[in-house]
């Protein structure tokens, strides 16, 4: 038998994908959710939450909020940039009350995305950075990739699902507006991005962009140990750094059993007992850090 292993992506996908929509366009209500609905996807948004196109349709943000389809990211308050860590800080933390406000039905503190802001005065450290992001629990998404930006054309969009499959990763597409606002990019180009991912969805976790960050970083922080294997018991333990309150998805764990083993019971931290059935001596299940027992039946 070999190690325990943590596969790649949840349910043994070859890669992921997130979107990621920046400023809360007009244009992400009247074309980008109704898309992500239609495709049953989901989407970040990271918002200017004061001093933008939200105030004016704030209703409808509340309300989109509260939909599956929607996640909220971190994008400053205003949008306005940072010349000082005071400033900083006050951007960063004031955006934070008012995610919370905005979706005060989601479950709070919990662990948030954060985009920097481009075109504006951006005057303090990466240190400086770091530490705000540690302080409110925010990580830094990966660097920007714009439609209509960076990727001009339908076909250089599907390319992005295509490497992601390639090479394991987790492939992105960001926007500002769609199908209108500004630096925009065509609805189509999302709409044939969604259609790709349907196409391929068996081999590509569609997520948001948080628990593409949060998995990643679970699957390269996890270990797994054995603490015992007998002919009708395996006791294992998953060993974590990271703080488990936050980075709290369950991780897909693949574990050899003997060949004679036909059903088991699986108890693991913090998850309801299951039981599966060994597919030629390979049990699929997922696990979050703590003991994880397996038990012949």
């Amino acid at each position: 038998m070999t190690c325990p292993r943590i596969l790649n992506w949840p349910d043994g996908r070859r890669a992921a994908f997130h979107f990621a929509f920046d400023d809360g366009c007009d244009t992400h209500l009247d074309r980008a959710i109704p898309l992500l609905r239609r495709f049953g996807a989901v989407g970040t948004f990271y918002c200017i939450l004061s001093g933008g196109p939200l105030d004016k349709r704030r209703r409808e943000w509340e309300a989109a909020a509260t939909n599956p389809c929607v996640a909220l990211g971190n994008h400053t308050l205003r949008h306005v940039g940072a010349t000082d860590a005071a400033q900083l800080e006050e951007e960063i933390a004031s955006a934070q009350e008012a995610i919370h406000a905005l979706a005060p039905h989601a479950p709070w503190p919990r662990l948030l995305p954060f985009g920097q802001p481009g075109g504006v005065p951006w005057q303090v450290t990466p240190e400086e950075v770091a530490a705000a992001l540690r302080r409110h629990r925010l990580v830094a998404r990966p660097p920007f990739v714009g439609a209509g930006i960076h990727i001009r054309t339908i076909p250089e969009a599907l390319r992005l699902v295509d490497d992601a499959v390639a090479s394991g990763t987790a492939g992105h597409l960001d926007f500002h507006g769609v199908g209108g606002d500004w630096l925009s990019a065509p609805a189509e180009m999302l709409e044939a991005v969604l259609e790709r991912l349907a196409e391929r969805r068996d081999e590509i976790w569609l997520a948001p962009t948080i628990d593409c960050l949060k998995y990643a970083a679970e699957r390269d922080a996890t270990r797994i140990e054995t603490v015992s294997s007998e002919a009708n018991r395996l006791e294992l333990r998953l060993a974590t750094g990271l703080d488990a309150a936050l980075y709290d998805l369950p991780l897909t764990v693949e574990v050899d059993v003997p060949k004679e083993w036909t059903r088991c019971r699986i108890e693991a931290a913090g998850l309801p007992p299951s039981e599966a059935r060994p597919d030629n001596g390979l049990v699929r299940l997922h696990a979050r850090p703590g003991p994880l027992s397996l038990l012949r039946l």
